[in-house]
């Protein structure tokens, strides 16, 4: 129960998100440290199952589609901003270190474009 769970809290999908963090919550009422421990495992699971070359093909499809098929620019960027800030923490397995050899400066030069973006929306108080 634990496992797909925790993949749903990840989910870009607002509404499966929201459900996900309501009953997690409900768990972590009952059983705090067993839910703790449950997700650190599933977290970690998913870390050295899922390549980060497949966590960005995924991510840039679904950001492009929110962007280019439903105008939907605030969806692009939470989809977008969490893998970046997964690259920030830095690799640790030498997969991570290849993907980060190949893409790492392109990825970074995007993640600032973002970064300005987010900056120049905020200044002149708009919302993406």
């Amino acid at each position: 129960l634990m496992y797909p769970l925790s993949v749903l809290l990840k989910s870009p999908v607002v509404d499966r998100k929201v459900a996900a963090e309501s009953l997690m919550n409900s768990l972590k009422a009952h059983s705090n440290s067993l839910v703790e421990e449950a997700l650190m495992v599933s977290s970690e699971l998913i870390r050295v199952a899922i390549l980060w070359l497949e966590l960005w093909h995924e991510g840039l499809e679904d950001a492009s589609r929110l962007y280019y098929g439903e105008g939907n620019v605030s969806g692009m960027l939470d989809v977008l901003i969490p893998l970046h800030t997964q690259l920030e923490k830095g690799a640790s397995t030498r997969r991570e270190q290849d993907f980060l050899k190949s893409f790492g400066r392109d990825l970074l030069d995007a993640h600032n474009h973002i970064r300005d973006y987010v900056r120049l929306i905020t200044d002149s108080g708009q919302t993406t």
